[in-house]
Order: structure tokens, then sequence, then C-alpha cells
């Protein structure tokens, strides 16, 4: 099935910033250029582990991001379409029979 099926499920409109160059401390000074993608954003409570910390974590917010998102991290900043800009914890890649699909990202 084509990812052009999968858009009528993705009704909002994310703005995706890679994070691209750091202080000598590691905090993210500086961000690529915004690209926007189709996803679908839910507000449900799910425990996910925290690729940062390794710890386990409530998600309260999960955006399912239509297209090719394989370099994530946690400090990429992703704006929702309300504006905000929530902490990004862990992500999952989904694939199909025709590879990758769309990425699961979920939020605190």
């Amino acid at each position: 099935m084509p990812i052009s099926d999968w858009l009528d499920l993705a009704p909002a409109t994310i703005q995706y910033e890679a994070a691209v160059t750091r202080n000598e401390f590691g905090k993210v000074t500086a961000y690529a250029a915004a690209v926007a993608y189709r996803a679908r954003v839910t507000y449900t409570h799910k425990r996910v582990t925290s690729r940062a910390t390794g710890q386990d974590v409530i998600s309260s917010i999960q955006v399912w991001i239509i297209g090719i998102i394989t370099t994530l991290n946690v400090d990429d900043r992703i704006t929702l379409p309300d504006g905000t800009t929530p902490l990004m914890v862990s992500w999952d890649l989904v694939t199909d029979e025709h590879g990758n699909h769309s990425v699961k990202c979920y939020f605190t």
C-alpha cells in the first residue's frame, strides 16, 4: 500500500528540525531548516523507555509522521500543529513491504 493511501489518517502537519550543531557543553546551538510532514497526533498515556536516559517515562503525546525520517535524535525539534515543541523521548520506525513507512514519536 503506497504512503499516499495513509494520508487520510494524517490530517495534521508538523515541522521537523534536525539538531545540527552543539556547543562545548553538548547543548544544541542550531537546527537545520524546518521540513513539513503530514502526521497524526494522539494524546494518550503510554509507558516508553527514554532513548536519552534508558529510564521508563510516561509519554502523553504520540505522533505518527508519514514519510521517511530515519536519523532522529532526542535533541531534534518537532513542532506540533498547536505550536508546541514537546520533549521527544523515543520513537519507532515503522516499515512495510515497500520499506520505511512512517515514524511514531513519543513525547512527554
